[in-house]
């Protein structure tokens, strides 16, 4: 039970620390391009790092009425 307890509040403690060093949303940049890709652009110059991540809507949520299940097929 100890073990739990522990296990429990180092998660809570962790959560917490992480949602605190979150980057505010000032200072987003944002763009579509032509072809209708939507580009957010956040610059942060506290480490010489290059970062980028990319996200599709596409799945479950997103699939038409009598077509359900295809995003997981393709």
């Amino acid at each position: 039970m100890k073990i739990l307890l522990r296990f429990a509040l180092c998660f809570v403690l962790f959560v917490a620390l992480t949602a605190a060093a979150a980057p505010a949303a000032d200072g987003v940049l944002e763009a579509t391009l032509d072809n209708g890709l939507r580009v957010l652009l956040l610059e942060d110059h506290r480490s010489p790092v290059v970062s980028f991540q990319v996200w599709y809507r596409v799945g479950s949520r997103n699939d038409r009425a009598g077509a359900t299940g295809l995003a997981h097929l393709l």
